[in-house]
């Protein structure tokens, strides 16, 4: 069975977000700029997998990040994973972003896909290694550092659909 993959990038009112300009910043309260991530199958049905949420961290410079990033709870464990961030960096690459950088919380799912799975296709940078602190604080202890892709140096073409 092949398994094609599909995404709609929109904002919270169902308008495609095809330039950076129409990113708006996040607030706790609306959903926007958000893609919904979908596979076909050989009948043309579509299903779910999952979604994610690309936010505007610098609008001079146009860096995002990836937020809120996760598959459907029966999705998992399947392979489908990397195709959500290889659609979530093809889509930041489309509207013209220069980075995307990960999230500020990962988790052992999103950290581990940044910090090995991503290596394996882009050129991830990885965080600089930060003095230990004293206070043992929860900001601190976090195992995972900010990772980041420059989209500059990629072409559309290279990003695996």
């Amino acid at each position: 069975m092949k398994r094609t993959y599909h995404y709609v990038f929109a904002t919270s009112t169902h308008r495609r977000i095809e330039k950076f300009n129409q990113l708006k910043r996040k607030t706790w309260s609306d959903g926007s700029n958000v893609l919904g991530f979908f596979m076909r199958d050989n009948k043309g049905t579509s299903t779910e997998l999952g979604s994610g949420e690309l936010r505007l961290s610098s609008r001079k410079k146009k860096f995002v990040h990836t937020e809120a990033v996760g598959l459907n709870d029966d999705m998992r464990r399947k392979g489908h994973g990397i195709h959500l961030y290889f659609a979530l960096i093809r889509a930041a690459k489309l509207i013209g972003a220069r980075r995307v950088f990960s999230s500020r919380r990962l988790n052992k799912y999103s950290g581990n896909m940044w910090c090995n799975k991503l290596r394996e296709v882009f050129d991830v940078v990885g965080p600089k290694k930060r003095k230990p602190c004293p206070c043992h604080c929860r900001g601190c202890c976090n195992g995972w550092g900010r990772y980041y892709i420059d989209l500059t140096k990629l072409n559309l073409k290279d990003i695996p659909v």
